[in-house]
């Protein structure tokens, strides 16, 4: 990749090769490997992991367990602009999560949960207070997503799912952890979607979201906020479809 911020260029070479395998040694279980590595002419090689298993109880049920890792070298930008530091190291990450989902009533009702926990060490944020990228020494995020789907008819769908996560970071120095700004712990997505006659589609998108923390050190607190979206679509023809959205219905700050 390249980048020029006006006077010199920088210029850098990254490639890379992964490999899978997927195996399924009894009929209700599913087994996938994975490993990659990543070549950085500026960071070297690096192998990640990942691994996730699948099993099937019953036909309406299924469980989930998976491990990954990551690997993610600075962008040019990040190095050598404005904002940048060119002594910002690569982020490496090991996550990993656990759940399932659930099936009932012939396929009409759906709904699961996900616990997840993720840790990551050198992320690269931007530090407001320096006002350039910077690696934060630790991270680390937990939480659990959730969703329920309803299907009554071939005509009416809805769904909703909500998340939680509990996020902090811990800068170089610093002996305890503290939250990460801007990321609210809770979030909650419901939308619609309704084949209202013919093959005209009408649906609606709700986002709702909690408070979260920003400026120097979590000092200023911003408020949560709902957003509302409606959408619709009109065949025309066989070959065509009209389809338009409107954001924000409610005209809300956020």
């Amino acid at each position: 990749s390249r980048f020029s911020d006006g006077f010199a260029p920088a210029i850098t070479r990254y490639s890379g090769a992964y490999a899978q395998a997927i195996v399924e040694p009894a009929e209700q279980v599913t087994l996938t490997a994975g490993a990659r590595i990543d070549d950085h002419k500026s960071y070297g090689s690096k192998a990640t992991f990942s691994a996730n298993a699948v099993w099937r109880p019953m036909a309406s049920t299924i469980i989930r367990a998976a491990y990954g890792e990551g690997f993610k070298a600075p962008t040019l930008y990040q190095l050598f602009s404005f904002f940048g530091d060119p002594n910002l190291q690569p982020e490496v990450a090991k996550s990993y999560e656990f759940g399932f989902e659930q099936s009932l009533l012939n396929g009409q009702l759906r709904f699961g949960a996900t616990a997840f926990q993720r840790r990551t060490n050198n992320m690269i944020d931007f530090d407001l207070f320096f006002f350039r990228y910077n690696n934060i020494i630790r991270s680390r995020a937990k939480g659990v997503e959730s969703f329920i789907e309803l299907r009554p008819s071939d005509r009416l769908s809805l769904r909703a799912s909500y998340t939680y996560v509990d996020s902090e970071k811990r800068e170089f120095g610093a002996a305890a952890y503290v939250p990460h700004l801007r990321r609210p712990a809770h979030s909650l997505n419901a939308s619609i979607d309704w084949n209202a006659f013919d093959k005209v589609k009408l649906g609606a998108d709700l986002r709702i979201a909690s408070d979260s923390l920003d400026g120097f050190g979590g000092s200023v607190r911003m408020d949560g906020y709902a957003l509302l979206g409606v959408r619709a679509s009109v065949p025309l023809g066989e070959a065509f479809e009209l389809y338009g959205r409107v954001e924000n219905v409610g005209d809300a700050d956020y």
